[in-house]
This record gives C-alpha cells, structure tokens and sequence, in this order.
C-alpha cells in the first residue's frame, strides 16, 4: 500500500549526503527530545527521592543513632559507585597491564629470592659454612641461616617491600576491623626484629622474633579472610591453610631437634629451609589474591563517601 510522501525526519539519508546535524532533529520533533526530557525528569525524580531520605534520617542523625537510613546510605553509596565506575572506565587498558605487571614482579620477588638462597650462597652473597650443607646447626640450614649477614639481610627486607605495602592497602579497605590493623602491626614489628636480630649473635631474640611474625601474620590473615570476596575467598583460604600446615611442620622440626641435634643436619639438611620457602611463598601471594567483600566496600562507602 502507498503511503504517500516520507516527511524529511523519515527519509533515508542519500549516498554522499551528510548525516542531519542533532539540532535539526531536535528540532523536528525526532526521539532525540523525548529521550532528553525522559533523562531530565528521572534526574528530578532521584534528585527528589534522596532529599526525602535525607529528611526522613534526619531525626534519627540528631538522636546521635549509630546507623544512618538504608535510603540515605544508598544514595551516598549510588553517587560513589557512578565516580568510580567514570574512573574504572576512563582508565587506559595500558595502564592496567603495567599495574598488573608490577603487582606480579612485586609478588614473585620474594618467592624467587627464597627458594634461590642456597644458589645465591654459591657466589658469597648469602651466608655460607665450610663443610656445606653439612652446617652445625641444630635444624640444618634454614632462611634465617642463609640471610646471616647484611647483603642478604638487606636484599630480604626489600623484595618482602611490596607484599607488606599490599598488605597495609588491603587493611585500607577494611577500616572497620581494629583486629586487621593490629595484627598487621604486630605482625610487621615482629618481621623488623626478626631482620634486626639476626641468628648468630642473638639467638634468642631471633626465634622470639620468628615466632611472633609467624602467629601475627597468620591471625592478620584468617582476621582478613572474613571480608574477602566469595569468588577469591576459596585461593585464598587454600593460601592460609598451606601457611597453617607449613607452621605445624616447622614446629614438628623444632621438636624432632631438641629430641635430637643431628638428625636434621646430617640426614635431610634442606628441609628445615624447604618448608619455610614454602610457608613464605604462601604469604607473599595471599595479598594480591585478597578483594574486599562487597560488604566490606559497602562498609567503607558508609564512612567516606558523603551524603
């Protein structure tokens, strides 16, 4: 059937022609204008919304109440989810891989310096005894034999830089949780003695160190387990149990050499050092792999982002 003739806003543009520039559809009367008047009467209506959730909480923010209106904190929460998906966005894909490949770098340098110490003792830079590895220690060679002296001492404190500067930021995103921060506390402080102290001249001190670094970060990270998001929570857990069985392993050693001084050396001298590669290795890759909840980012919208 015949329609008659197209009106301009209808036609097809013809081969070659310029495309109608938006004001002329505008205005013509095309969607364009329903569908910014639609955008400005939804923005009216938010708008609306979120001053009478502020009205509504206001009462209850003057009572001096410890939790806000779950309205109000939405709306706070709505505005800060819209910037950060703007910057999320923005972001240049080349910026990305350069961040993850500097989060990877930062994470395999500690694994890689562990497990090559008794290579690195080969060429003098970690410590090494005449009758290798036949040391006289009572747990055979160990990470804390091998880093006995300042070179290895100062090349540990800075490949572990980047795990304990992810593990402080990832703190960050759990303001809520005194225990994260005192556990990772206590935990670092204990990390700095431990390197201070070192095995030979202070012996004492330096197991007391080695022990507390040990209970602290495994408290920080069980304490951090319980805001980790569901879909990582599984690596990491798996993460913290290696660290747990390593720890169990290491103080069935140090039973094995005070029942007897020998055996570690003399018949499996690396194992002492084995089981504490691995113990580290688990610690230095549970802090990429942790994300916050989303309740814990919720948590952390609620007490930064204004209303």
């Amino acid at each position: 059937q015949s329609r008659g003739p197209l009106r301009a806003s209808e036609r097809p543009p013809r081969r070659g022609a310029p495309p109608l520039p938006r004001f002329s559809l505008l205005a013509m009367g095309a969607p364009c204008g329903g569908a910014a008047s639609a955008i400005k009467e939804a923005r009216a209506e938010s708008d609306d919304a979120a001053e009478a959730a502020t009205a509504a909480a206001a009462p209850a923010l003057r009572e001096g109440a410890p939790k806000r209106d779950a309205s109000l904190s939405d709306a706070g929460i709505a505005r800060c989810h819209f910037d950060a998906g703007l910057t999320e966005r923005f972001e240049m894909l080349p910026q990305r891989r350069k961040r993850l490949a500097i989060r990877l770098v930062g994470t395999l340098l500690p694994i890689v310096y562990v497990w090559s110490l008794p290579l690195l003792s080969g060429v003098r830079f970690a410590e090494r005894c005449k009758t290798y590895p036949n040391c006289a220690w009572l747990n055979g060679l160990s990470v804390s034999y091998f880093i006995d002296n300042s070179e290895a001492t100062g090349a540990m404190a800075a490949v572990f830089f980047y795990p304990c500067l992810h593990l402080w930021l990832n703190v960050g995103e759990v303001p809520g949780s005194a225990w994260a921060y005192r556990s990772l506390l206590f935990a670092q402080a204990s990390f700095g003695l431990l390197l201070c102290r070192t095995t030979r001249k202070h012996f004492r001190m330096h197991c007391i160190a080695v022990a507390a670094f040990s209970v602290g970060f495994l408290v920080h990270y069980v304490v951090m387990l319980q805001y980790c998001v569901s879909t990582r929570k599984v690596v990491y857990r798996c993460l913290v149990l290696t660290s747990c069985v390593a720890m169990v392993v290491l103080c069935a050693l140090v039973v094995v050499m005070c029942v007897d001084g020998k055996f570690l050396p003399d018949h499996c001298p690396y194992l002492f050092w084995a089981v504490e590669c691995v113990a580290l290795s688990s610690m230095a890759i549970a802090p990429m792999v942790w994300y916050p909840s989303v309740d814990a980012r919720l948590e952390l919208e609620r007490m930064t982002c204004p209303v």
